[in-house]
């Protein structure tokens, strides 16, 4: 199977690219956007460029916006409804198409637009359900991985709908879960595991270090693989970094199980493009690593008040995005609220006039998480890659660094030290941008508690010192990496 990447640079035109070709030549598309609010903006781009140059075709948007649209159905019709067309482009999001049945697609081209989440998860504690989830569900133990399963379903199971699940207030929250194992049983593709051996598992309590007790919490996942995808004549991914994407490794390792032929090819996508020279300060605030657990300890409320002081003197509210972690959102009172995004913003130009950006933030995965990463061949710092520091890069380049024109300073801040390297790297390989790398200076307390004896407190040179090799160390890096860069283009 061929899969063709096009991991252009954010802002050289690949989007453009990919709806132009699928315009100009006749054929039917299934375009695949990441946001599904986007979904009609980008039929009416189609549209409009459709109408500007005289070509005649069907434009049909699938989302669930409408009122009693099953997406899902909706989708899995589209070959039958438009078996006699020639030249269609229909547009959906990436969970229509994770969701969605796509073996009738055969003569179809399918072009998804940024990087989707494909391994599907859920964690949950289901102390009452053992019965249930017996009555319901097999388990087989998955091979080489003794606490993990491979769940199907049993003859009640298969007479189970998720539209039964739907009007159980008490189960309702596993209609996807559900509707997984169906799928896996019907099509093969899609197996679903969880992190239990035996259904009675789940009625089990965990004790905590301040005595209390919570029911056990487990996890199920599911992976949308490219044997899904198989029938499409063409698939194309737009996506810059993606062969760095955890979806990339997720993707391939897959494939080494199910012995799926796969071949990768690049292209990218060219725009003549002049960029100005421009710089941009990197800021951290900690050499501690961002964590869910140390934000809502004592001490890392007190760092994140002090950020918030230190941002609030610093920022030009009108030029001024910002994000963070919902749970720690009342910790930041001094800054713009309306200035405060959604984490995840790629593939908008709406804040490209901003020289200023901030990201607390932290997407660690859970021990649950990291088991069901390591059964599907991946590692917790591929997931922390993906999850964290690509979507803080994505986030912080929704600012001027994404215009051409622009020559302004930008400043972009960031929790810790290894998030602030990630960028480093990254805006240092473009030969446009000068990046300078510092921490900022305001009292954070980075010291992490640890049982046993109690460690020696370092002296404010020791600390310095240290905090300085570790910046020379990332420069150095960073140094290296534009070097190879370069030497790759040539």
């Amino acid at each position: 199977m061929r899969v063709t990447v096009d991991e252009a640079a954010p802002g050289s035109g690949k989007t453009f690219r990919a709806i132009n070709d699928a315009i100009s030549f006749k054929g039917k598309y299934l375009f695949v956007t990441e946001r599904r609010h986007a979904i009609r903006a980008v039929a009416g781009e189609v549209r409009a460029s459709a109408l500007q140059r005289g070509r005649n075709l069907v434009v049909e948007p699938l989302s669930s916006d409408e009122d009693g649209i099953n997406v899902r159905e909706s989708v899995e019709y589209l070959p039958s409804k438009y078996a006699g067309e020639h030249h269609i482009i229909a547009v959906i999001s990436h969970a229509a198409l994770l969701m969605s049945d796509l073996t009738d697609f055969d003569g179809w081209h399918l072009i998804i637009d940024e990087t989707p989440a494909v391994l599907a998860i859920q964690e949950v504690r289901t102390l009452r359900d053992a019965a249930f989830f017996h009555q319901h569900y097999d388990l087989a133990e998955l091979d080489g991985y003794q606490t993990w399963s491979t769940v199907s379903p049993t003859g009640a199971g298969k007479a189970l709908t998720s539209r039964h699940l739907f009007h159980d207030d008490s189960h309702r929250h596993l209609r996807a879960f559900h509707g997984r194992v169906l799928e896996s049983h019907a099509s093969g593709n899609r197996k679903v595991v969880c992190s239990l051996s035996d259904w009675d598992q789940m009625t089990e309590s965990v004790e905590f270090d301040d005595g209390s007790k919570k029911a056990r919490q487990w996890v199920w996942g599911s992976l949308f693989t490219l044997n899904a995808v198989t029938v499409f004549t063409s698939v194309l991914i737009l996506a810059n970094r993606f062969s760095e994407s955890l979806t990339y490794k997720l993707l391939n390792e897959a494939a080494k199980t199910d012995g799926l032929a796969l071949e990768w090819v690049t292209r990218r996508t060219t725009r003549p493009i002049v960029w100005e020279k421009r710089r941009v300060n990197v800021v951290y605030f900690s050499d501690r690593n961002a964590s869910r657990f140390h934000f809502a300890s004592e001490g890392g409320r007190e760092n994140l008040q002090r950020i918030d002081s230190y941002l609030a003197s610093r920022i030009d509210q009108e030029r001024f995005i910002w994000s963070v972690n919902e749970s720690i959102a009342s910790s930041f009172t001094s800054l713009p609220a309306a200035r405060r995004l959604r984490i995840k913003q790629a593939g908008s130009n709406e804040f490209a006039g901003c020289n200023q950006a901030a990201v607390i933030y932290s997407a660690k995965p859970s021990p649950n998480i990291e088991g069901l990463l390591k059964v599907h061949g991946v590692t917790a710092e591929d997931w922390r890659i993906t999850n964290e520091f690509e979507v803080i890069l994505q986030f912080v380049t929704r600012t001027s660094i994404r215009d051409p024109r622009s020559a302004e300073e930008v400043t972009l801040y960031v929790y810790d030290i290894d998030q602030a390297s990630y960028l480093l790297h990254q805006l240092a390989l473009l030969d446009h941008v000068e990046v300078t790398f510092e921490k900022a200076d305001v009292a954070i307390n980075d010291q992490k508690k640890r049982r046993g004896r109690k460690p020696r407190e370092l002296t404010e040179a020791e600390v310095a010192e240290r905090a300085a090799r570790r910046r020379e160390q990332n420069a150095v890096s960073a140094r290296k990496a534009r070097a190879k860069a370069k030497g790759e283009a040539a």
